[in-house]
């Protein structure tokens, strides 16, 4: 056995060379951890004064609107 040797693999999207242990498959495909993160888990961020105010001021418009 040789030591030291590793195998590496190219991440499908960015092409850089990891370790085996280093990397992650998904759909037939093996993705570097960033890429993997940046093409699966989508954040969405939530604001909840934001949802508040335009559910808020919504019903304030409507109404308005049915008043006028």
């Amino acid at each position: 056995m040789t030591e030291g040797t590793t195998s590496l693999v190219k991440c499908y999207v960015c092409g850089d060379e990891l370790d085996r242990e280093n990397v992650i498959g998904a759909e037939g495909e093996i993705f570097c951890e960033d890429c993997y993160i940046e093409g699966h888990h989508k954040i969405q961020a939530c604001n909840p004064w934001d949802v508040h105010s335009k559910k808020y001021l919504g019903k304030k418009l409507v109404l308005k609107e049915q008043k006028a």
